[in-house]
């Protein structure tokens, strides 16, 4: 991924009904202006704050100025690589050494299961509705986290891939799994997960899955 030293953001500007809307355009910096960051990801919180994960940490944006967070704020990583909000509007981070952690009343804690932690990058995170953790890395399978208890799932549970780029949730609260060998659909029950595998075979054009998007008609 290139650098990005810079986001630009889109508003609608408006003019009298003669000129119409003509749209404007704004620069803001996440560091200083000539200071190059990458930018990993970019996520809404419930709230409406824009969260950015980059390599040079977790900037929160309101709209007019950035706050940022480090390791000097106990991240894990400043290599931010994921961002997601649980369901009591806590933020979680993934991150580019495996890790995890979460920002509780403006606190941030590690993520410490005892089952252990990945060392390989989280790549996405996602909360079901029911509010169960589930993360996926690049080249260390999927994990979920339920009932107090971590579990990782690799090729031995049926995983066609252990790169996995994107998680995205159906209208059944089947978790759908796009990795490097096709798309996993995983229903979780009792604790553990059955997982279907549709790839090439079953009509996709590419193994590959980088992204996952749900449908309005769950398709």
């Amino acid at each position: 991924m290139k650098s990005i030293f810079g986001i630009l953001l889109l508003t609608g500007l408006y003019i009298p009904a003669t000129y119409g809307q003509v749209p404007y355009f704004q620069n803001y910096f996440l560091l200083k202006k000539n200071e190059p960051v990458q930018v990993n990801t970019i996520f809404e919180d419930k709230t409406g704050f824009i969260w950015f994960g980059t390599n040079k940490g977790l900037f929160k944006f309101d709209g007019i100025s950035s706050r940022r967070f480090t390791t000097a704020d106990s991240l894990p990583d400043n290599n931010v690589t994921a961002v997601a909000q649980d369901s009591l509007g806590r933020i979680w981070t993934g991150h580019k050494n495996g890790r995890l952690a979460f920002m509780d009343r403006g606190i941030i804690r590690k993520f410490n299961p005892q089952e252990g932690s990945s060392n390989m990058e989280i790549s996405d995170i996602l909360f079901d509705r029911k509010g169960n953790l589930w993360y996926s890395t690049l080249n260390d399978g999927l994990y979920y986290f339920t009932a107090g208890r971590l579990y990782r799932l690799d090729e031995t549970d049926g995983m066609p891939d252990l790169f996995i780029y994107d998680l995205e949730e159906d209208q059944q609260g089947n978790v759908w799994v796009g990795t490097d060998g096709g798309v996993a659909i995983g229903t979780l029950r009792d604790r553990k997960v059955n997982l279907t595998v549709v790839d090439y075979g079953h009509g996709l054009p590419d193994n590959i899955i980088k992204k996952l998007v749900a449908g309005k008609d769950n398709t």
